[in-house]
């Protein structure tokens, strides 16, 4: 375990405790869109940290976790635009 300080404000810091951890499961979350695609969505956890000071309404310790969303999309192929030969990008961006 490291000692680590956590911005908990615009100019506030609490001393927490970074805390070992291991992955029970990481589920995806799935969302069938009215358009016929499919949005998938996971949250992959890199830190967690418990507030050494700091406690919640009942007592209970908080912790403050370090996170990516990863998302994936399957689009049905009438929603995929052609590209132009040799280009990379795979589509336009707004």
């Amino acid at each position: 375990m490291t000692k680590v300080r956590v911005q908990v404000g615009p100019n506030q810091f609490a001393p927490g405790t970074s805390v070992d951890f291991k992955p029970i499961t990481e589920p995806w979350c799935e969302f069938q869109l009215q358009d016929g695609s499919r949005l998938r969505v996971k949250l992959v956890v890199s830190d967690v940290i418990k507030l050494d000071e700091a406690r919640g309404p009942e007592g209970e310790p908080i912790y403050v976790i370090k996170s990516s969303n990863v998302v994936a999309v399957s689009v049905p192929d009438d929603l995929k635009t052609p590209t132009t030969p040799g280009d990379k990008s795979g589509g336009t961006y707004l």
